[in-house]
């Protein structure tokens, strides 16, 4: 649940979908119907696209955990990179919820 703008993201069930239009991609008879091959691959794109973007966020995450672990209160530099790195880690999240709350 997004405590900003109230949307859900159930990742596990994007994973989930995503294996299963894996598998309809991979099926020998996929472009048998080319209407229907081409909704599973623009599905198939979509929900890669969320899945890895969300992978790509969760590891900027663990990079800025990394960088407050070696936090030293006397460096400046590190602090503003750090400070950069979660300002621009709540951007992005913030402008995804957004796109959650619509429904994109």
């Amino acid at each position: 649940m997004s405590p900003r703008f109230g949307g859900t993201f159930d990742l596990a069930a994007k994973r989930a979908t995503l294996a299963d239009l894996d598998q309809q991609v991979a099926a020998p008879d996929l472009w048998d119907d080319p209407d229907r091959a081409r909704d599973v691959m623009r599905r198939h794109r979509r929900v890669k696209d969320e899945v890895d973007l969300w992978d790509e966020l969760d590891a900027q995450a663990d990079d800025v955990v990394g960088l407050v672990e070696f936090l030293d209160p006397d460096d400046p530099d590190l602090q503003q990179e750090i400070a950069g790195e979660v300002a621009a880690l709540e951007d992005r999240l913030a402008a995804l919820e957004f796109q959650l709350l619509l429904g994109d």
